[in-house]
């Protein structure tokens, strides 16, 4: 048998009164959609496995297992449902002697972890899947807190537009659920408060050299409009170069043991790999290293815009 188990979005259910959603029975293979509560409707779930059991062997359940998750995902977006299968969010793990334990104790059963992504297992004795999950809480000093609400108060601290933006984008960072999509946000709050200037004289000179020569190739109007436009838009600083200027306001405070500028330069290609579609995008564990340090970058720039450096920070 094949398994995959998955969320959809805190605002989404898949409305179906029943405890199994066939979605195949074929030559005794069948395919369905269940809860992973039991005894919990399928319209009631926000975390559901995909089965597909009776496969003949491990080589056809995995390969129709891929088939069907392909099928999943594309069948779910053409009814606007999110689906979330965790592969590169933080995963729990039972060790081999925990497993049997499980097993053990009650020799109908074969315990797996229940890890993310296709698993593919034998349907005898009756699978079961463990999960081990924590959450961690960060206690944040209460009267530190307080303290700096006051300090700022007293200093009748008003943040401008582009430090409140990049206030609420840090604050969302901090619900969402998978670290690509809190690391983007935390980049999309650093944007925010870049400020693009424009290139030097000579640079702007030599771009107006080139939008004059357009205008003699063999093209149509529209393709010359095109062209003219991106090429007079090169009179912008880049967001890569503003943001580099940005961080270098921060001096030498240090970033995942880097330079704001070095660590902004990683950062900035990680969001690039991500947001481009590059098939090489960042790996789930280089994402995670950078959003600690860059919550860090984001709350120093927002502070050092404003001129409010609290005191004992």
């Amino acid at each position: 048998m094949f398994r995959v188990r998955f969320k959809v979005g805190p605002n989404t259910r898949i409305e179906a009164k029943v405890d199994e959603l066939v979605l195949d029975e074929t030559d005794g293979v069948r395919v369905f959609l269940r809860s992973l509560t039991t005894g919990q409707l399928v319209s009631d779930a926000d975390e559901l496995a995909m089965r597909g059991e009776g496969y003949a062997t491990e080589a056809q359940a995995a390969a129709e297992g891929k088939r069907w998750v392909d099928a999943l995902v594309l069948g779910t977006i053409s009814e606007f449902v999110g689906t979330e299968f965790g592969e590169r969010s933080p995963t729990g793990w039972v060790s081999p002697a925990g497993l049997e334990l499980v097993s053990a104790g009650n020799p109908e059963v074969r315990a797996y972890n229940d890890i993310a992504g296709l698993q593919v297992v034998s349907e005898a004795p009756q699978p079961v899947f463990i999960r081990s999950q924590a959450t961690a809480i960060a206690g944040k000093n209460g009267d530190a807190v307080a303290a700096h609400v006051r300090e700022a108060f007293s200093q009748n601290a008003e943040p401008d537009e582009r430090s409140v933006l990049a206030c609420e984008m840090y604050a969302a960072s901090h619900f969402m659920p998978s670290a690509d999509s809190r690391f983007l946000m935390l980049m999309i709050a650093v944007e925010a408060l870049i400020e693009a200037g424009t290139r030097s004289a000579a640079q702007v000179e030599a771009i107006d050299g080139l939008v004059g020569r357009l205008a003699s190739l063999s093209l149509s109007e529209e393709e010359r409009q095109s062209l003219t436009q991106t090429v007079a838009g090169l009179k912008k600083e880049s967001i890569n170069s503003a943001g580099k200027r940005l961080v270098a306001t921060l001096g030498d405070r240090m970033y995942a043991d880097k330079s704001p500028r070095r660590f902004f330069r990683d950062c900035y290609d990680a969001r690039s790999d991500l947001v481009h579609g590059n098939l090489g995008r960042p790996a789930a564990e280089t994402i995670r290293g950078l959003v600690g340090p860059l919550e860090h970058l984001v709350r120093d720039l927002v502070l050092e815009r404003n001129g409010f450096h609290p005191r004992g920070d």
